[in-house]
């Protein structure tokens, strides 16, 4: 027994196919590409600043690559060098040696924040640890190490 008043479930099925195609019609209208509004905004702006003066490029110069003298580039960089004298260790008097037994007790150490050595022709290279200086014709120690080796040439 069927009530004829009663909808039958295949007018029921067949109607929510309906309504679920014409939704579906409807967003996909709307929809179309992914981030349509967010596309269409980039690609606004783009064409703005492409008729308007980009202030990055006022202050550049395009120049053609082919235009360019490879050689004469490259000995122009090599020529701008300044070749500085290399001295090398026999010549200088490099030592590492404690900073509080020297520097900090030296009337050529510079005045803090300055880390260096005032006497001239002497100069403090780099802090090799915590504890000790890498300096270069340093004075006092020449001289201390000068007084030592006659102390030993005396015994």
């Amino acid at each position: 027994m069927t009530d004829d008043s009663s909808p039958d479930a295949s007018d029921t099925i067949d109607t929510i196919d309906r309504r679920t195609a014409t939704e579906s019609d409807d967003s996909s209208s709307r929809r179309g590409v992914p981030l349509e509004d967010l596309v269409a905004s980039l690609e606004e702006r783009a064409s703005k600043a492409g008729d308007e003066p980009d202030a990055v490029h006022e202050f550049l110069e395009r120049e053609s690559v082919a235009d360019l003298d490879t050689e004469a580039l490259w000995e122009r960089v090599e020529g701008e060098r300044d070749p500085a004298p290399v001295d090398s260790e026999t010549e200088r008097e490099v030592r590492e040696i404690e900073k509080a037994s020297y520097c900090h007790r030296c009337e050529h150490f510079a005045r803090p924040p300055e880390v260096a050595c005032t006497y001239d022709g002497s100069e403090i290279l780099e802090m090799a640890s915590l504890d000790t200086f890498r300096v270069i014709n340093c004075p006092v120690v020449l001289e201390d190490e000068r007084l030592e080796r006659e102390n030993r040439n005396r015994r």
